[in-house]
């Protein structure tokens, strides 16, 4: 049964001791930040309340390979729950268990979610992680580098690579486009695209102009919201 957020407020006091209660809205952005959650996690309610988003209490990989079906699943079930690691201030991993569940609007919409977490203290961090699958590494590649965005230097170089082979059919020329050389061409410009996109990236990340903007990580489009990710 979806959360209200009236219940929710009243966990806050009722709460046991280093039990984590926190609501975030549909783009993951903290609203509310239980005591419990600052001794389990680190953070202030200052340090995060509308400044950060809680796909920062985790690895990045688990954000991209988990976090959603675990959202979807406690939309379309009620809640999801189940164990996981979760990332503590200093750096350290911290073995969880954790109950999602959706909150809903006064009118009964769907405005966010409600995650409540306790920490294991039975267990490690290596038993509990979810196992990343080679795609969602691939996946993380593809975002951090922003690949399907290569087209635009690609497109461009086999456009003029059509265009001069046209031209020498067309004048009578005995020549046509060097294989060899299109493919360092190629080569050449998707480096310098790598590297300019992920050089401009990691300065947003280190100057603090991530910080500075907290909206949620958009797939192919966000590589510093990735460095920032893990």
């Amino acid at each position: 049964m979806p959360i209200r957020k009236p219940f929710i407020l009243g966990l806050f006091n009722m709460s046991e001791e280093f039990k984590s209660i926190i609501t975030c809205d549909l783009d993951g952005k903290l609203e509310t930040y239980s005591e419990g959650a600052e001794k389990l996690f680190g953070y202030t309610q200052e340090e995060v309340i509308g400044k950060v988003r809680v796909s920062d209490f985790s690895d990045g990989q688990i954000v991209l390979g988990h976090v959603v079906g675990w959202l979807n699943e406690a939309v379309k079930n009620g809640a999801w729950e189940g164990d996981t690691v979760f990332l503590h201030k200093d750096g350290h991993e911290i073995p969880c268990h954790i109950k999602i569940t959706p909150t809903k609007g006064k009118d009964g919409e769907h405005i966010g979610y409600c995650g409540v977490t306790s920490p294991l203290e039975d267990k490690t961090a290596d038993q509990v992680r979810p196992q990343i699958s080679l795609m969602t590494k691939i996946f993380t590649w593809l975002v951090i580098m922003r690949l399907p965005f290569l087209t635009a230097t690609i497109v461009p170089i086999l456009v003029g690579a059509a265009v001069a082979d046209l031209y020498f059919t067309a004048n009578g020329i005995i020549q046509s486009v060097d294989w060899g050389w299109l493919g360092l061409t190629l080569l050449g410009g998707s480096l310098l695209h790598i590297g300019t996109n992920t050089a401009n990236d990691y300065f947003d990340h280190t100057s603090g102009t991530d910080e500075a903007n907290y909206n949620y990580m958009v797939p192919f489009s966000g590589g510093s919201r990735s460095i920032q990710m893990g």
